[in-house]
């Protein structure tokens, strides 16, 4: 991964991938795998995905997530968790595209441009 730069806050961006992390271990509570990736992309982005074998989620849930105190998790969750994600990653000129299938996982795509620090320093 070494040149690729992404502009935005580090400690937000950093809460942004802890959360999705945070929901993908909790929906594993039998154990599973979280995978993680990065890879740049032809058009000048970089896309991070993290994907998880959890309980997934049904398409009524996955068309409710990001909207304000919707939360999967019953009386555990606040509901604005992936708002904030959401928020973030738009703020920092990207977008989140989540998949999911019941009994299978959840995959979360942050798309973000990438950053010249080249072009920046001359």
């Amino acid at each position: 991964m070494a040149g690729m730069n992404v502009v935005g806050e580090a400690a937000k961006f950093h809460q942004c991938i802890l959360n999705i992390i945070k929901n993908g271990i909790e929906a594993m509570p039998n154990g599973g795998d979280l995978v993680i990736s990065c890879r740049e992309m032809a058009n000048n982005h970089v896309s991070i995905t993290i994907k998880d074998t959890g309980c997934g989620m049904s398409p009524q849930q996955l068309a409710k997530i990001g909207q304000p105190y919707f939360s999967t998790k019953a009386e555990k969750g606040t509901g604005l968790g992936m708002m904030v994600v959401n928020k973030i990653i738009h703020e920092m000129g990207g977008t989140v595209d989540v998949k999911s299938k019941m009994n299978e996982g959840t995959q979360f795509k942050i798309t973000l441009p990438l950053y010249n620090m080249e072009k920046r320093e001359t």
